[in-house]
């Protein structure tokens, strides 16, 4: 099953996690995928927030970041890193205009 979410436009905290994740149904080996918005950048916190609860307490079997900036990217990296999940984490870049 793949779960296609859409980032808010406030990704500053981690209680935002709560606003993409809402109602979205069991994630046990789901493929996740958050689609980034163009204009906005995630926060440390969101980021690292979203990997641990997506991958860890949730459960999935893989998470995709759509649309990341390189800012975006780095902070996604150290995360999947930190939380020993990089194997599971893919970041496709947001594509130039």
């Amino acid at each position: 099953m793949t779960t296609t979410l859409t980032a808010p436009s406030r990704m500053r905290r981690r209680e935002h996690v709560a606003d993409v994740i809402g109602d979205t149904d069991d994630l046990t080996d789901a493929v996740v995928v958050l689609a980034l918005p163009r204009d906005q950048q995630p926060t440390a916190s969101f980021v690292d927030e979203f990997v641990r609860y997506v991958l860890i307490d949730r459960g999935a079997s893989s998470l995709t970041f759509r649309g990341a900036g390189e800012v975006s990217r780095i902070l996604i990296s150290a995360s999947a890193a930190r939380w020993e999940v990089a194997d599971r984490v893919t970041i496709e870049p947001a594509i130039s205009s």
